[in-house]
């Protein structure tokens, strides 16, 4: 598993330190105590505890708290995020999979932002489709989609 710790040479990534003051910042800013943040991440508030002291932190734990507590991951990472996404190998529709679920976790719909996560192949595409349009191509997607729901309203839902 991919860890985030501290580089020493060309300073690329905040150090563990600043991870953790981050996820401190944040999560004051927007009114989590631990335990509320480590009941969404799944994880008991002592463990918060030290990730916001120092402890070392995995990506994918990272962007779980990002979405939980509806913040970006610049907000932890600086400026380099979006170079370390692109390391990471995130494609455009991928990152916008990302804001999607964290814009989401931050208007407080976290149960549909978990939802996502269930999605099969097809499913993240229409969702990274329907980011990807300007607003009128997002309402217009929308009128589609309710009018194949009429179409298709009790028809079953079996697998080509």
């Amino acid at each position: 598993m991919a860890r985030l710790c501290p580089i020493t040479s060309g300073d690329t990534v905040p150090s563990v330190m600043q991870i953790g003051e981050a996820i401190t910042r944040e999560r004051e800013r927007r009114g989590f105590t631990r335990a509320e943040l480590a009941r969404q991440v799944g994880v008991s508030w002592q463990q918060v505890q030290k990730w916001e002291q120092q402890d070392t932190i995995s990506a994918p734990r990272l962007l779980q708290i990002a979405i939980a507590l509806g913040a970006p991951l610049s907000a932890f990472l600086g400026d380099q995020v979006r170079e370390l996404e692109g390391q990471a190998g995130l494609s455009p529709e991928e990152q916008a999979w990302v804001e999607l679920r964290r814009q989401l976790a931050a208007d407080g719909r976290l149960e549909e932002a978990e939802r996502l996560l269930e999605l099969d192949e097809e499913g993240r595409r229409l969702v990274a489709v329907y980011w990807s349009l300007p607003p009128e191509g997002r309402r217009r997607l929308v009128r589609e989609a309710r009018k194949l729901e009429i179409d298709f309203e009790g028809v079953g839902t079996t697998e080509d």
